[in-house]
């Protein structure tokens, strides 16, 4: 490190953090040193940097070189550290096989033995991290719990280990759709920040940037707007906007579609996938291809939308599980496809199979929990359009009835506004104006307050309510 502060970047001269990664992996080219277990911590450490950096094939490749390095050593602790860290790094690659295959290899290789509990932690941290791109939420969860148990419990556990592991936790509850949990974690989390001085710092923005989106999750696309944009303020370098990563930028364009800015929410996406088809990060090559589709719906780019969710299968099939949830938003948006078409039938059967993927994934513990009210909401105006008035109000209350023990009394979520909205409609289509009324008047609380008073959606509620 201090040689490439104070040596590889002359005085004055300006130099990013990428510069700096390729530099280390030079240096430690061309020491070849002869102490094995250094040369490999050092590939580790430069690996998952360049991982974290959205650089995912350089990550594996030297992450790669480390736990072949280390396969010839006897030492628990560089074995066990080489197979997770290559495991953190493959699942940000999508190759998730084998990074729970290096996981369970490397918790296996540790002793129960004190000196061992920091290894075991920080293994633990890294698998929850390839369960949660596995769509295996309630391990993930489980193995951020015992990670932080462990450096609860030891007195070496440094303030970092500590906030990374509440960072970890925290996002481990977000994808288990645990979100009163995932909120105080972060809230626990970003308290920690101050007393290191980590306030503007790499982990700050991944943290802030979880938070935004955990905030998206629950129904509150205004607060996560105003994290997200903290987030890209600390990640750019000045007026430079090419140093925000991938997930950055796709996490914000996803708010801004929600908050009815289209136009700009597509450059975000189209800036995302760009940056991500650079770095060949095929986790963010999916997601922004998923966001991408959605802001062409919700412009009405039909043809252009096909197309880049035809692409987006391609890319599930390949990488994910047949059974992970992100197949039940494929199949919402193909009916979103059919029904811009008329083709009710078809637009029935994806919208079925949405909810049947989600339902199954949720059973299983794979996740999706917190996606499952929207698809049957979305479920629930298909089910009207077709004339099935009946079951449109059934999935709009079973919908409400997921969401209400979930959110804490007096928040607003737009997630909820959409289910009392749907509700609405439905029962105005049974006759039952005065119900459809109140149901109205509920959703306008809560789309007044999460994506604010001029929202279509908004202005839609307030006319269904009669006001």
């Amino acid at each position: 490190m201090d040689f490439l502060l104070y040596d590889a970047a002359p005085s004055g001269k300006l130099i990013s953090v990428t510069d700096l990664l390729a530099r280390a992996e030079q240096v430690v080219e061309k020491q070849q040193s002869t102490n094995p277990a250094r040369r490999a911590d050092l590939l580790m450490w430069i690996g998952t940097d360049y991982s974290s950096q959205d650089q995912t094939a350089k990550g594996r490749r030297l992450a790669e070189e480390a736990y072949q390095l280390t396969r010839s050593l006897s030492d628990p602790s560089i074995r066990a550290r080489a197979s997770c860290a290559l495991a953190y790094c493959l699942s940000e690659d999508d190759d998730l096989v084998r990074a729970e295959a290096l996981t369970q290899e490397g918790l296996r290789g540790l002793p129960s033995d004190p000196r061992y509990a920091m290894d075991r932690a920080t293994c633990l941290r890294m698998g929850s991290e390839v369960s949660r791109q596995a769509g295996r939420n309630r391990e993930g969860v489980t193995r951020a719990q015992a990670a932080q148990q462990i450096v609860q419990e030891s007195p070496l556990a440094t303030d970092i280990l500590k906030l990374n592991t509440s960072e970890t936790l925290a996002a481990a509850y977000s994808s288990a759709g645990l979100d009163s949990e995932a909120l105080a974690e972060f809230q626990h989390a970003a308290s920690l920040l101050p007393a290191l001085g980590w306030q503007e710092t790499h982990t700050s923005i991944g943290l802030f940037n979880d938070w935004a989106l955990e905030l998206d999750q629950v129904g509150q696309p205004l607060e996560a707007e105003k994290i997200q944009r903290r987030v890209l303020d600390l990640a750019r370098d000045g007026d430079n906007e090419d140093a925000i990563g991938s997930s950055e930028l796709n996490n914000y364009a996803r708010i801004l579609r929600k908050l009815n800015r289209i136009e700009e929410a597509g450059d975000y996406a189209q800036r995302s996938y760009d940056k991500a088809l650079k770095a060949n990060n095929q986790v963010m090559i999916g997601q922004s291809l998923m966001e991408r589709a959605q802001d062409a719906m919700a412009q009405q780019k039909m043809i252009e939308a096909s197309a880049l969710l035809s692409e987006l299968e391609t890319l599930m099939r390949k990488n994910l599980p047949p059974t992970h949830y992100a197949f039940a938003s494929l199949a919402a948006f193909r009916a979103t496809e059919a029904m811009d078409k008329g083709d009710l039938q078809s637009a029935l059967k994806f919208s079925d199979q949405s909810v049947a993927i989600c339902d199954a994934a949720v059973k299983k513990g794979g996740g999706g929990a917190f996606a499952l009210p929207g698809f049957l909401t979305r479920r629930s105006a298909v089910e009207l359009a077709a004339g099935n008035i009946d079951q449109a109000v059934a999935d709009a209350n079973r919908g409400l009835a997921l969401l209400l023990p979930k959110v804490p009394a007096g928040t607003l979520t737009n997630k909820l506004g959409y289910a009392y909205i749907a509700l609405a409609r439905a029962l105005e289509a049974q006759g039952k104006h005065t119900e459809a009324q109140g149901a109205a008047r509920s959703a306008l609380d809560h789309l007044e307050k999460s994506l604010g008073p001029d929202h279509p959606e908004t202005r839609k509620a307030r006319q269904l309510a009669g006001l």
